[in-house]
């Protein structure tokens, strides 16, 4: 049988900065990040999630579409998505 894990961010947004904690559904942290609120530091957040497996690589393309205004670099993507 396969075990379903769910895990939840929660962002905390000020003027400078983005918190993120991220629990399991226990309620437990699992990690946490301050990363700059920018469209830079929004990138850095959607990037943090890949690599920590927080969030699909699948998932990353979609958020990056949101994030970035316009097409994303095609090569930067497929980076990101490789290193995931």
């Amino acid at each position: 049988m396969k075990e379903v894990w769910a895990a939840v961010a929660g962002i905390d947004s000020h003027k400078d900065t983005l918190a993120v904690a991220v629990v399991d559904n226990q309620g437990r942290e699992l990690d946490r990040s301050k990363i700059e609120n920018s469209a830079r530091g929004h990138n850095r957040l959607i990037e943090w999630a890949v690599v920590r497996r927080y969030m699909s690589a699948e998932s990353l393309q979609k958020a990056r579409l949101d994030v970035i205004k316009g097409e994303p670099e095609a090569e930067e993507v497929k980076e990101l998505v490789e290193a995931s």
